[in-house]
């Protein structure tokens, strides 16, 4: 039974209404985040707007990013969402710093991977060369 205005969040847009907040919060963009995360920008559209899932790994990536406890997600008071204690910090900091190191091992695959790619296509067309040459 709905009373004036009020209308019940569900706990996906409560999640996405926070994330959004937080986002705002610390100046970042879409676009910003949405790179941090490694997603697109339209994946952190529909979580913003409660129109998706999000998985627990998110949540604790999205929670990490903002120094928040994954249950500070789902607070209605997205006004008290504020900085945890030392020990979550530090917490929170070496599972960053995960994050970041998995990134710079994607990063470095993917240098690898065109390098290589590279070297196949000018090694390819030096053959092609020296084919016409003879």
């Amino acid at each position: 039974m709905n009373s004036g205005n009020y209308t019940k969040e569900t706990p996906r847009q409560l999640i996405g209404k926070n994330v959004k907040e937080l986002r705002l919060k610390h100046n970042w963009t879409k676009t910003q985040m949405a790179d941090v995360l490694d997603i697109s920008v339209p994946t952190l559209s529909r979580i913003e707007s409660g129109r998706t899932d999000i998985c627990l790994s998110r949540l604790y990536q999205i929670a990490d990013l903002f120094e928040v406890s994954v249950l500070q997600l789902f607070s209605c008071e997205t006004k008290k969402i504020g900085p945890m204690s030392v020990s979550s910090s530090l917490t929170n900091a070496r599972r960053r710093i995960f994050y970041r190191e998995a990134e710079i091992s994607n990063l470095r695959r993917k240098i690898i991977e065109l390098h290589e790619e590279l070297h196949r296509e000018f090694k390819s067309k030096n053959l092609l060369t020296s084919i016409a040459e003879t």
